[in-house]
C-alpha cells in the first residue's frame, strides 16, 4: 500500500486518497519525505536531466529546469515530517541557486 501511493503525481492527481492512506500507514510520510528528498538532491538532479534525455530525446536540455520549478514551488509544503521540512527547506534554497546559476548561463548561450 505504500509502495503504491509514495509518487508525488499520485498525490497531485488524488490528495484526499494519500491522505488516507497516510492516516492508515503513517510510515508512507516517511517514505514520501525520502523519496522527495532524493529528487531534490544533486543525485537527483542529475537523474532528472538523464530521465529526460532518454524517455524524449526530442526535448531540449531546458526541459528538466521546469521540473525543477515545480518541485521548488511545491515539495517543501508537501513533506510529511519535521525533519524532512528542514532537509528540504535547504535542499530546495540550492536548487533556487542552481536554478539562477543555469539562467545567467543559459542567458549567455541564447
Amino acid at each position: 500500500m505504500i509502495a503504491k501511493n509514495v509518487s508525488f503525481s499520485k498525490e497531485i492527481r488524488n490528495p484526499r486518497l494519500v491522505k488516507a492512506v497516510l492516516d492508515q500507514h503513517i510510515e508512507l510520510g516517511v517514505v514520501q519525505d525520502a523519496d522527495r528528498l532524493d529528487a531534490i538532491g544533486a543525485l537527483g538532479i542529475g537523474r532528472t536531466f538523464l530521465f529526460n534525455g532518454a524517455k524524449t530525446p526530442s526535448n531540449t536540455i531546458t526541459e528538466p529546469i521546469a521540473l525543477f520549478q515545480e518541485k521548488v514551488d511545491r515539495l517543501e509544503s508537501m513533506m510529511k515530517t519535521e525533519i524532512g521540512r528542514t532537509m528540504a527547506h535547504d535542499r530546495i534554497e540550492r536548487l533556487r541557486i542552481f536554478r539562477q546559476w543555469w539562467d545567467d548561463e543559459y542567458e549567455v548561450v541564447e
